[in-house]
């Protein structure tokens, strides 16, 4: 039971008071990563954690179509980050359920205007208004590029070790092939 501001509640010990916590305070300090977007996609509310993975101020943010302040890399004619996010987005407003996107590249622009290669996990969430209509998207996201690139590293790994024992069966069968030539060769030397 959530009581009001400075209400008297009631407890073994006796009656206790608690402040309700400023939610907009709490929501900036949260540790992940989130937005807040309308329905027009426009951002509406960043955590300091979102500020900070993706290398953006709040004012940089705040007030912009979240596809301008997050645009695919244009040096990646591969991107597809945008079309991605915007899917799961629509998912959300037409069907009113979270949509989770469990790995997505999308590459961040740094300060200096170049981009960073970044993995995400996403999870696109529905706040319904009193019409019963989507009214805000909240939007968690979690950076997972390094445990991409861990996994990355390790089937880089595993293709090398393939080529490696590859390469020794290989050397294995050469050996043998000369094995046998030296021992044919002996045994035609023998009766001389």
């Amino acid at each position: 039971m959530i009581q009001s501001r400075n209400a008297p509640s009631f407890s073994a010990s006796g009656p206790s008071t608690f402040e309700e916590p400023d939610f907009r305070h709490v929501f900036l300090n949260l540790p992940a990563a989130l937005m807040i977007l309308d329905t027009r996609f426009v951002i509406v509310a960043v955590s300091d954690s979102l500020c900070r993975v993706s290398m953006q101020s709040r004012e940089a943010l705040v007030g912009h179509i979240v596809f301008e302040a997050f645009p695919d890399n244009p040096d990646d004619s591969g991107a597809n980050g945008v079309a991605r996010f915007r899917n799961s987005l629509l998912t959300v407003i037409r069907e009113r359920v979270s949509d989770e996107i469990y790995e997505m590249k999308y590459d961040i622009r740094r300060a200096d205007g170049r981009y960073e290669a970044r993995h995400w996990r996403a999870v696109n969430t529905p706040v319904l208004g009193p019409n019963g209509y989507v009214r805000w998207i909240i939007t968690s996201t979690e950076n997972i590029t390094d445990a991409e690139d861990r996994h990355d590293a390790a089937l880089a790994a595993d293709k090398r070790v393939r080529e490696l024992e590859q390469a020794i069966a290989d050397l294995r069968k050469v050996n043998d092939s000369l094995l046998e030539r030296m021992a044919l060769l002996r045994s035609s030397l023998k009766p001389l």
